[in-house]
């Protein structure tokens, strides 16, 4: 088990730099001092006990290192599902970025929160990122790192990349049909998840067609099923509401936009073709519950790594307290 000490907020440290004001008293008392019994025809000064200076230098010596954010970082195996992987498919197109005010989060931001949300509630599952407009890419194939997940999901954005053509409406539900063996899984994957997170807006498509192609509903020929990818779970999560609109820099409403009312029926007959399940933002705690019903008990291997990070800056903070409690009863015990 690897760890290292890392510093979480290293500008904190700027206030270990107080240290100079108990060293700057104590020197310009000590040269009043001097003078005073140089002025009085004294000798000098008998030998100081200097605990006092190390303890006024202490204290914002350890406030400064608590307010550096310490803390041990370690690498520590983790059990991860080998039979399982899941996508999380967020729709970027231009609707995603309508919202419910000109300053309330847009549907996209709502989804990259989601996202982050729901991967948590199967973290033993390795999981990717794609982007869907009226075609679908990958950013990141399933993986086990959780970092590397966050860090793509939060870089998606609103037509990043753009979609083809110039249409009204930029999302397309048909290319998810590729989802399903184009890569996106590795193909001795057993148990495939896709989580489609999206405002339901599409253009015209057949919801038949890519529930055939998610999950058969002929079972293959025994001397077919090894040549077959295994069928694919769908969950879909819709966001957005009949009220959103879309919001310039200044407030201004986009006029030529409306949200589509089919929207929710739209998500519900996709998800019924596909044998999967559709649900509302608003029941992020039923997803995560589906989810979680959807991975099961699936075989889980010790693999990869997970970072574990441990403060120590309370430890710091109290051990500040040691020097201040010296320099109280000093001051209310000692002898003058």
């Amino acid at each position: 088990m690897l760890a290292e000490l890392v510093f979480l907020t290293p500008l904190g440290g700027l206030l270990a730099l107080a240290v100079a004001l108990p060293l700057a008293a104590f020197a310009i008392g000590a040269a009043r001092r001097a003078q005073i019994r140089e002025l009085l025809g004294l000798g000098p000064p008998p030998p100081g006990r200097p605990v006092a200076l190390v303890a006024l230098t202490a204290i914002p010596l350890l406030l400064g290192l608590a307010a550096m954010g310490p803390a041990l970082r370690t690498d520590v195996g983790r059990r991860v599902r080998s039979s399982t992987e899941a996508i999380f498919v967020l729709d970027v197109s231009r609707s995603m970025d309508a919202s419910a005010g000109p300053h309330s989060p847009t549907r996209l931001v709502q989804a990259r929160t989601a996202a982050l949300r729901l991967r948590d509630s199967i973290a033993d599952v390795p999981s990717g990122v794609a982007s869907l407009t009226n075609q679908l890419l990958p950013h990141l194939f399933a993986t086990s790192d959780e970092s590397a997940f966050a860090a793509t999901v939060e870089s998606l954005g609103v037509g990043k990349p753009p979609p083809q053509g110039t249409g009204i409406v930029q999302t397309s539900f048909i290319p998810l049909s590729a989802i399903a063996a184009q890569g996106y899984f590795r193909r001795l994957t057993k148990h495939r998840l896709v989580v489609l997170l999206t405002d339901g807006e599409s253009a015209p498509f057949f919801p038949a067609s890519i529930g055939e192609v998610l999950r058969p509903s002929v079972p293959p020929q025994p001397s077919q099923r090894a040549l077959l990818e295994a069928p694919v779970s769908l969950v879909i999560v819709r966001f957005g509401g009949s009220s959103d609109r879309l919001y310039g820099p200044k407030g201004s409403v986009d006029a030529a936009y409306r949200p589509d009312g089919r929207a929710p029926t739209i998500v519900k007959d996709l998800a019924r073709a596909a044998r999967g399940r559709s649900f509302d933002s608003s029941q992020l705690s039923d997803v995560e519950a589906t989810l979680r019903k959807q991975v099961g008990s699936a075989h889980a291997s010790l693999h990869g790594t997970r970072t574990k990070t441990t403060p120590l800056a309370p430890y710091f903070a109290f051990a500040a307290l040691i020097p201040l409690a010296f320099l109280f009863r000093q001051r209310n015990f000692a002898k003058l």
